[in-house]
C-alpha cells in the first residue's frame, strides 16, 4: 500500500496540494501600514509600489496591521518612480531608512531594521526588512528573524 504524504509530515507538500491566494494588502488593513512576513502560507500579498513606476510586488506569508508606522517617513524624496530611480537615489533612500527603521523600533519587543541583503528589493512603497526579536534591555531573543516587506502606502 502506497504512503498518502500528510501535510503536517511534509509542509513543502501543502504546495502541490493548496491552491494559491492572491490578496490586496489594502483591501486588508485600509489605509494602515503593513508589515508582511515571509512564510510558505500559499498566501501572497500584492501592493502598488514604486510610485510612478507602478510596480506590484508580492510577497507570501502573513500580513500584519502595524497602524500608521512609517506613514511619517517621505520615500518619495529619493526618486517617486522606482523603475527610474538611479543607484544614488536608491542607496540615500536606503541609508535613511535604516536609521529611521532601527530609531523608530528600538524600544519594541520586535525590532523592524532594513535588509541590506536585498537592496536591490527597495522601492516606494516596498522596503525590504528582517524582523529580529529582542527582550527589555535590547537583548536579541534566540531564533526571530524573520525576513519580510513593510508597505506603507503608495505616494501616487
Amino acid at each position: 500500500m502506497q504512503k498518502v504524504e500528510n501535510i503536517d509530515e511534509n509542509p513543502a507538500f501543502a504546495k502541490h496540494v493548496l491552491p494559491s491566494v492572491l490578496l490586496d494588502v489594502e483591501m486588508i488593513i485600509g489605509d494602515n501600514t503593513a508589515l508582511l512576513i515571509q512564510y510558505p502560507t500559499r498566501i501572497e500579498y500584492e501592493v502598488q509600489a514604486g510610485g510612478l513606476g507602478c510596480t506590484h510586488p508580492t510577497c507570501e506569508g502573513f500580513c500584519i496591521n502595524i497602524g500608521s508606522f512609517g506613514q511619517d517617513f517621505d520615500d518619495c524624496s529619493c526618486g517617486c518612480a522606482w523603475i527610474d530611480q538611479d543607484e544614488e537615489n536608491q542607496n540615500k533612500l536606503a541609508k535613511d531608512l535604516e536609521k529611521y527603521l532601527e530609531e523608530k523600533t528600538k524600544d519594541w519587543h520586535y525590532q523592524i531594521l532594513f535588509d541590506n541583503d536585498r537592496l536591490e528589493e527597495l522601492q516606494e512603497g516596498w522596503w525590504p526588512v528582517v524582523v529580529i526579536g529582542k527582550f527589555n534591555g535590547g537583548i536579541k531573543a534566540e531564533n526571530i528573524n524573520w525576513k519580510g516587506y513593510v508597505h506603507a502606502g503608495n505616494c501616487d
